[in-house]
């Protein structure tokens, strides 16, 4: 069997889809049980930040390079185009794919039929943006996050994701989401039939990288100038991810009883961070917040160890990788009590409500003064992440795949596609 994997990203702006992409990579290399190759569909030369977590049975698949400006609708633009690819592939999926792709809805991008010359037999579409294809796949919507908080998405943005997560929703397979909260909320947005959404969970992230030293920890203190005492906050400055209330939190934290409150913060800086940036000058927190940008894996690893809790006060989340990465590298954590992240902590961290700054303040100040909880919090998110493995995970996604294509279901295939939802 012959699997694609969607690997379109790198370079850190695809965020927690570009940890996916790593953790399966991770994961599909160690199924050495089956007869599955797995393809992973990059952008042309833009591979650096995946090969070296490509075991034997996988391998890169380049796009062909094109302009940006025909990425998109590629095989829309001209019936020309269309008789172009013909004549080049004579394959008669490439032709089903063509035709499927004229009837697609303005907004969804056409294959450019790389995938099909390599006669793969599935799709896993990591990244929302899809394309349309005759080849079996599976799709994740992620989250509909647009439909929570239309404030924070243009309108033509809103109509994009909803035309195009409906499409790639009624034409998959299978849909994959993270959590239970997340498949009721497509299956109610979609009208989808609750057997055709499975619930399969991520694994930590930082499970594949490597330990850091007692250097690399002093090397992360120097680079990045940190304080002794510091919250960290991992994300990129999404207007959902919360940063300002968190600030305002800890500002009021500050001057509440914990003077050496201070945070950090990882992750690259979009457009919305001139708006956090001027908050931490109004408050005059410009000696406790730090903005270290986007780290390496060892970094990453560094400033979990050295953080003495991780905050995550995001507005809207179909599961943080920055809860499960903080209960794998044993830090306490506090974070909101909204969408999936009840179901994801259970008892392993402090909530709050993360449109209340004063009941972030607490939570803060509770878990940094309490020495003896922040142990107790960090035996239990070591817990609960346990049995949490890429292996696991890609073992899950195997079996679907299996079953998708008819092929051949193992006794563990049958145990997995029967189990009840484990998130």
């Amino acid at each position: 069997m012959r699997v694609c994997i969607d690997a379109r990203a790198g370079g850190g702006w695809a965020g927690g889809v570009e940890m996916l992409i790593i953790g399966l990579a991770q994961g599909f290399s160690q199924l050495t049980d089956g007869d599955e190759q797995y393809f992973f569909f990059t952008n042309p030369n833009s591979a650096d930040w995946l090969e070296p977590y490509l075991g034997r049975n996988c391998h890169l698949l380049p796009s062909h390079p094109m302009k940006p400006s025909k990425q998109r609708n590629v095989f829309q633009r001209s019936a020309g185009r269309v008789r172009y690819f013909l004549q080049k592939t004579h394959d008669k999926r490439v032709a089903k794919t063509l035709a499927s792709q004229m009837q697609a809805p303005d907004g969804v991008s056409g294959s450019n039929g790389r995938i099909e010359a390599a006669n793969i037999d599935i799709v896993h579409f990591t990244l929302q943006e899809a394309f349309a294809t005759e080849i079996p796949f599976i799709y994740h919507p992620h989250d509909l996050q647009h439909r929570h908080f239309p404030e924070f998405f243009k309108s033509e943005e809103i109509a994009w994701r909803d035309t195009v997560y409906r499409y790639f929703c009624e034409k998959a397979q299978l849909v994959s989401t993270v959590s239970s909260w997340v498949k009721k909320d497509v299956v109610e947005a979609y009208g989808l039939p609750g057997e055709k959404v499975a619930v399969v969970p991520f694994a930590p992230p930082n499970l594949g990288y490597h330990e850091p030293s007692s250097s690399d920890l002093a090397r992360a203190v120097e680079k990045f100038d940190l304080p002794s005492s510091f919250a960290f906050y991992p994300a990129q400055t999404w207007r959902h991810k919360n940063h300002i209330r968190l600030i305002e939190a800890a500002a009021r934290a500050k001057h509440s009883g914990a003077p050496d409150m201070n945070l950090v913060f990882s992750g690259q800086k979009n457009n919305y961070y001139p708006a956090i940036a001027a908050k931490v000058d109004e408050l005059g927190m410009e000696k406790n917040v730090r903005f270290v940008g986007f780290v390496t894996p060892i970094e990453l690893q560094s400033l979990y160890r050295l953080a003495r809790c991780v905050a995550v006060p995001s507005l809207h989340e179909a599961a943080s990788f920055p809860i499960w990465e903080a209960f794998s590298a044993g830090a306490p954590v506090v974070c909101s009590s909204v969408t999936s992240l009840p179901e994801q902590v259970g008892s392993a961290a402090v909530l709050f409500d993360p449109l209340n700054t004063e009941q972030m303040s607490d939570a803060l100040l509770t878990v940094w003064s309490d020495s003896e909880l922040r142990n107790e919090l960090i035996a239990k998110g070591r817990e609960r992440v346990r049995q949490l493995t890429w292996s696991r995970t890609c073992r899950q996604f195997r079996a679907h795949y299996r079953a998708i294509l008819r092929r051949r279901l193992t006794a563990e295939d049958k145990e997995i596609l029967s189990a009840p939802a484990a998130l």
